[in-house]
């Protein structure tokens, strides 16, 4: 992807290459994923939406990391922070700028995102796809 973002909303870049899709990658939560079964209609969402590109994280679907996030409930934020690190890198390894999760344990802010540390992703329930639609 060459050029920079000049405005999500209007999907353009600034070097006229056209638009700008925007990176997002599902997180499959614990619950949603292996304890449901629930794979692929989140990414069908994805694919739906012309403004988004799917990438996936080495560890997706059945194989999936979990965020470490209820592990915070548990009243063990340290491992909570080195678990959710790790889900943090995959989806950096990917290139991903909107990580996606429909479980609202995992709408915690990261345990992983410490300030300082460089994290830029957007981390967001799987309704803001459909609510903002084109525009992520």
């Amino acid at each position: 992807m060459s050029g920079k973002v000049s405005g999500k909303k209007s999907g353009k870049t600034n070097d006229g290459a056209g638009p700008h899709k925007t990176r997002v990658t599902w997180h499959d939560s614990c619950h949603i994923g292996r304890a449901s079964g629930v794979y692929e209609p989140p990414r069908e969402l994805i694919r739906a939406n012309p403004n988004a590109e799917l990438v996936e994280m080495p560890f997706n679907r059945a194989e999936a990391h979990c965020c470490g996030s209820v592990l915070t409930l548990l009243n063990d934020p340290a491992a909570a922070a080195d678990i959710g690190e790790v889900r943090l890198r995959e989806a950096q390894e990917v290139g991903a700028e909107t990580i996606l999760a429909l479980c609202p344990c995992c709408q915690f802010p990261a345990p992983g995102e410490r300030p300082g540390q460089g994290h830029r992703h957007r981390r967001r329930r799987s309704g803001s796809l459909q609510r903002r639609g084109p525009g992520l």
